[in-house]
């Protein structure tokens, strides 16, 4: 199950969707939705659920086996390791300008 009560699957884009369609600024906004979504609900999710295990009968990359808390740290990880690729990325665009 994921956060919001459903079973864990790709993301609707796909697991890596062609960045062609979207523009820079698109993309990152996606990005800072994503994050959004992402506090939000961890926002909702009282301390007691946090050490409920997070069941779902996938595979350990999609959450088999850990508990609620365990997840929410990886996918803050997730976000994290995003973030440091769109920064070096932001960075190298303006250097060829």
């Amino acid at each position: 199950m994921s956060l919001e009560g459903k079973p864990a699957s790709q993301p609707s884009r796909g697991d890596w969707p062609d960045a062609e369609f979207y523009s820079w600024l698109e993309l990152i906004g996606l990005f800072l939705l994503a994050n959004e979504h992402l506090i939000h609900k961890i926002a909702q999710i009282d301390d007691q659920s946090l050490s409920e295990p997070f069941r779902d009968e996938r595979d350990p990359e999609m959450g088999t086996g850990v508990n609620n808390e365990e997840l929410i740290k990886g996918l803050i990880k997730h976000h994290i390791y995003h973030s440091g690729q769109i920064a070096l990325l932001t960075n190298n665009i303006s250097a060829f300008k």
